[in-house]
């Protein structure tokens, strides 16, 4: 593993980038700063944040459903 690709893939880089841009994402939406001054609020703050994230990952999710099989035609 030489370059680029293989050092990424010596440090598993993309499983960090993901991380970085779920970071990258609550703060671009949700802003830099919590606003809450106590702990225990800022927990509230953050796990209503992340839910609200889930929701709008899920509502950019394709919808997906099984087809019925097609009729066999003999032509």
């Amino acid at each position: 593993c030489f370059g680029r690709m293989g050092w990424q893939k010596a440090r598993n880089y993309g499983q960090r980038n993901y991380s970085e841009l779920a970071i990258q994402r609550y703060k671009r939406i949700l802003g830099n700063a919590m606003q809450s001054r106590e702990f225990n609020r800022q927990k509230q703050e953050a796990m209503i944040g992340c839910g609200i994230l889930n929701k709008m990952t899920r509502l950019g999710s394709p919808f997906a459903q099984n087809t019925l099989p097609l009729a066999h035609y003999d032509f």
